[in-house]
């Protein structure tokens, strides 16, 4: 993941790292995180891409209170998907359908 305004390498804080463990562990898990926590980067965007690139074949949904934060969150996820060159070479067959 990068920055969206800096453009660096995102570096998960330790939070983000217990939600991530926390995922792995839980099947049926709620994370719930104070606004601009990075919920949605960390855990939707981010999360997405590995579960995907583990696994192409997998359907995800994405669910949010408005279409359009939703339209927002998949824009982001196949921006990164066609444009990050890095992605593709953790994931090379990772590829928009």
């Amino acid at each position: 993941m990068k920055d969206e305004r800096t453009a660096a390498p995102v570096v998960l804080a330790p939070l983000h790292e217990e939600w991530n463990r926390l995922i792995d562990a839980v099947p049926r898990l709620v994370v719930h995180g104070f606004v601009e926590s990075g919920k949605t980067n960390a855990v939707t965007v981010a999360r997405t891409l590995f579960e995907l690139g583990r696994d192409p074949s997998q359907r995800i949904a994405i669910l949010s209170n408005t279409a359009t934060q939703a339209q927002k969150i998949l824009g982001s996820i196949s921006r990164y998907i066609t444009t990050s060159a890095e992605l593709a070479q953790v994931f090379p067959h990772l590829k928009a359908a």
